[in-house]
């Protein structure tokens, strides 16, 4: 079955150049299946259902200045995430890192020329945001009362700077509330 998953979320991709509206939503688009064909349903999403997809290991060690890197070698995809960083910033690599790995046998394809290579990177952070901190569950709490970035961010597992910028990209927050940026 997981084989199947990283199939079916490599087969939404299509085979053609990637406009930066249609590179977010496929993004957001293959978070939902994962989820969706995952099984989970509530925050906080586990590191495992991206650790038990076949042919992925992860591992914890220095990375210099990055905050991980991923790489084939020997059969599998082995992603090194920094070690020195907070569980928090671990798990948004580990997202981000999936979608550099789901991406890979299209991205010259996808991600064209100097340029595609800004629009490959924020297709993969805007990735981790959509699987970490779906839309319908943040906007959910939200509207249940919860305004709290930093409880926001602990439920979701993520750090505050992460659950700030998403809370920006779903208009959930005025960019000029000074209060909330203090908070990040």
């Amino acid at each position: 079955m997981a084989h199947d998953l990283i199939t079916s979320l490599r087969d939404l991709v299509p085979q053609r150049r990637l406009s930066t509206q249609s590179a977010l939503r496929l993004a957001e688009q293959q978070a939902r299946l994962l989820l969706r064909r995952s099984g989970v349903t509530e925050p906080p999403i586990r590191e495992e259902i991206i650790c038990a997809l076949p042919r992925i290991e992860v591992g914890h060690g220095p990375t210099g200045q990055s905050a991980a890197a991923s790489q084939w070698s020997a059969g599998r995809w082995l992603i090194l995430l920094n070690e020195r960083d907070s569980r928090g910033r671990r798990r948004w690599s580990l997202a981000h890192e999936i979608k550099h790995i789901l991406d890979h046998p299209l991205e010259q394809v996808l991600y064209p020329g100097r340029m595609g290579r800004d629009l490959a990177e924020r297709s993969c952070e805007y990735f981790a945001a959509c699987l970490l901190m779906p839309a319908p569950w943040l906007r959910r709490i939200w509207a249940s009362g919860v305004r709290d970035i930093p409880l926001l961010a602990r439920r979701f597992g993520v750090t505050r700077a992460a659950m700030y910028l998403r809370l920006l990209q779903l208009g959930l927050i005025d960019p000029t509330s000074h209060h909330l940026a203090r908070e990040v």
